[in-house]
C-alpha cells in the first residue's frame, strides 16, 4: 500500500521469447491455443507441461539451474511484468497500467486450495505475501 492509499500489484509471467521460436511449432501450437486458462480444478496449458513447470517456472529455478557466486541469495527469471494501481476502492486506475521487461527472483506458487487455506487463518504481517494476498482480497470484496 502507497502513502496515497493505493495499493500497487505487480503481476509477473515468465519470458518466453528464450525458449519459443517465432513461427516454430511450438509457437504456433501456442498461438492456437492463445492462452493458459486457469481453473479451480485444473489447468489448460498454452505450452508443454514439462516446459512451463521447468524453464518457464517462476515459482522456483529449473531442475538444470546451476548455482553460482554471481547470483548472490537470490536467483533470477527474466519476465514480462506488468504493474497496475488500484484505487483504494479496489478499481483499477486504467492510466497506471504499465509493461516492462524485467528480472525478478524465484517466488512460490499457491494453488488455489492453497490460497483459501492462507486467506482462513488470516496470517502474515505486512510486507509478506501471505498479508499482501489478504490486502489483495479485501480490495477485491469492495468491488463485488
Amino acid at each position: 500500500r502507497q502513502a496515497d492509499g493505493r495499493t500497487r500489484i505487480w503481476i509477473h509471467i515468465a519470458d518466453v521469447s528464450r525458449w519459443v521460436t517465432p513461427g516454430s511449432a511450438l509457437d504456433r501450437a501456442a498461438l492456437d491455443r492463445s492462452s493458459t486458462l486457469y481453473l479451480p480444478d485444473k489447468e489448460l496449458h498454452m505450452l508443454p507441461e514439462a516446459l512451463i513447470t521447468d524453464a518457464l517456472s517462476l515459482a522456483k529455478p529449473p531442475e538444470w539451474y546451476t548455482w553460482t557466486p554471481q547470483h548472490r541469495e537470490q536467483e533470477f527469471c527474466c519476465a514480462l511484468s506488468l504493474s497496475v494501481e488500484l484505487e483504494e476502492d479496489g478499481a483499477v486506475d486504467q492510466n497506471s497500467l504499465e509493461f516492462l521487461e524485467s528480472i525478478v527472483p524465484y517466488g512460490y506458487r499457491l494453488t488455489y486450495e492453497e490460497a483459501d487455506e492462507l486467506l482462513d487463518l488470516g496470517l502474515g504481517e505486512p510486507d509478506q505475501p501471505e498479508w499482501e494476498l489478504g490486502e489483495l482480497e479485501r480490495l477485491a470484496m469492495l468491488r463485488s
